[in-house]
């Protein structure tokens, strides 16, 4: 497929922001070591954090270039169009800086301008638009805007040692991927009115494969827990915030458990308010723990095949 344009990030791609904040900001951590995305927070607050590198002068300008990051931005630049972009800090300083680090490490020429600083990344994506980064958080957001996200590997972002001994090659490979995806050709089907459509025997058919009935049961059964116990209302996607795995499996095996009583012909009991459950409910909460599951599982595949 071509690429129309690669969103290249900065900071823990090109410019190695971490081992810089951790000089600057005190904290006995080395760039291998930190294993976590908010490294700083066992050792001193947020405000504290960017306090403590806003106090450092040319902080920004200075930071150290990675090894790779040259060979990284020609190999896109032989691809796409390269737009450098990067969320800058609070400090009205930090912008600027990152213009003139972009000019002053070769990255980009002083009669160019092709940079975007947002940390609103996923508003820039489309199907044919690459983001390189090393944020879990912004490439699920461009992954989920419908942009193609590429993880570059980091300690505080992978455990694989094999992405963080080459980070390039696995970006490059990736890259590689996509660009020799084939397209298919559409197959065009004909109406007696001679309306024209392609083909839908590859497209998901949710009409056939959803039930309107259970999907509405469903609805009612969640919107029936919504209330919590001190009386607020939580919003319908509360639960799309983020619930751990292990959790989902727990609650899924207890209801399933009720499901099989009533199967069985026994009666089944809300812990909660001690009510006998019916198989309506056990089911719907069974396909809220699945769909739950499936949710977080989804996420960490899409982060993990970046």
């Amino acid at each position: 497929m071509k690429i129309e344009a690669i969103y290249l990030d900065m900071d823990g791609v090109l410019a190695d922001f971490v081992t810089a904040s951790l000089g600057a900001a005190c904290i006995p951590l080395t760039h291998k070591t930190v294993t976590e995305w908010d490294y700083f927070q066992q050792y001193m607050s947020e405000k504290e954090f960017w306090s403590r590198i806003d106090k450092c002068e040319g902080f920004w300008f200075n930071l150290k270039q990675y090894e790779w990051a040259g060979q990284l931005a020609n190999f896109c630049r032989n691809i796409a169009p390269v737009i450098y972009c990067s969320s800058p800090s609070l400090n009205p300083d930090c912008a600027s800086a990152k213009i003139q680090w972009l000019r002053e490490n070769g990255l980009m020429g002083w009669n160019e301008n092709n940079y975007i600083l947002t940390k609103y990344k996923d508003h820039l994506a489309s199907p044919t638009r690459v983001l390189i980064d090393d944020s879990p958080h912004n490439l699920q957001a461009f992954a989920a805007a419908g942009g193609i996200a590429i993880q570059f590997p980091q300690p505080w972002n992978t455990n694989i040692q094999s992405q963080l001994d080459d980070p390039f090659k696995h970006v490059q490979d990736h890259l590689i991927n996509i660009i020799e995806k084939d397209e298919q050709p559409a197959i065009i089907r004909s109406f007696d009115t001679g309306a024209t459509r392609n083909i839908d025997t590859n497209k998901l058919d949710f009409e056939g494969f959803l039930s309107p009935t259970v999907l509405e049961s469903f609805a009612e059964y969640m919107h029936g827990h919504r209330t919590q116990k001190d009386g607020t209302v939580r919003d319908s996607d509360n639960w799309q915030k983020g619930i751990p795995i292990p959790v989902y499996m727990k609650s899924m095996f207890r209801h399933f458990f009720d499901v099989w009583k009533m199967h069985r012909g026994l009666k089944a009991f809300s812990p909660d308010d001690g009510h006998e459950l019916t198989m309506e409910e056990g089911l719907n909460a069974m396909l809220f723990n699945v769909q739950g599951y499936q949710h977080e599982h989804l996420k960490q595949k899409t982060l993990s095949n970046a």
